[in-house]
């Protein structure tokens, strides 16, 4: 095998290294691209969950104090 030969030779398996190299990098950027993708997702479902909370926790508040004013008016005209 001549120099030219061996270089050229040396040049393909650096380069495979290389790809191989960017590959596996690739392939963890990917997977940490996906665990940030699914963090955002878990702390978008909390968000909804805690802001569905405090909306029904609100809609109780106003529940109970439509109530609360309610019901003495409906006792006393009951007692009319």
């Amino acid at each position: 095998m001549t120099r030219d030969e061996q270089a050229a030779r040396d040049l393909i398996v650096d380069m495979r290294q290389m790809l191989l190299t960017m590959h596996e990098a690739s392939s963890e950027k990917d997977r940490e691209i996906a665990a940030l993708k699914q963090d955002l997702q878990n702390f978008q479902t909390q968000m909804v969950d805690a802001s569905l909370a405090q909306f029904v926790d609100e809609g109780r508040q106003w529940l109970d104090a439509y109530r609360a004013a309610v019901q003495p008016a409906a006792t006393e005209q009951q007692a009319s």
